[in-house]
This record gives structure tokens, sequence and C-alpha cells, in this order.
């Protein structure tokens, strides 16, 4: 199966957990990077 990008954002939309799971690994994604500056802030 093969999708075009406004196939695959319909798909991803229509799947309600692919879609919270993809904003969770976004949300720690940006506090695992927050935390990782902080460190080498500190350093």
């Amino acid at each position: 199966m093969q999708y075009d990008e406004p196939a695959f954002r319909l798909a991803l939309n229509q799947d309600a957990m692919a879609t919270e799971k993809l904003a969770e690994g976004i949300r720690a994604f940006i506090a695992d990077a927050e935390k990782l500056e902080a460190l080498m802030q500190a350093a």
C-alpha cells in the first residue's frame, strides 16, 4: 500500500490511537530536548 501525503494525513487523522500516540511522542521528545538543553547549559 502506498500513500501520498494527503491520503496519509487523512488515514492518520481517522485513527484516534495513532493521532494520540504521535502527539504523546512529540510531547515527550520536546520535554527530553528541554532537559538535555538544561543539562548542557549547566555543564
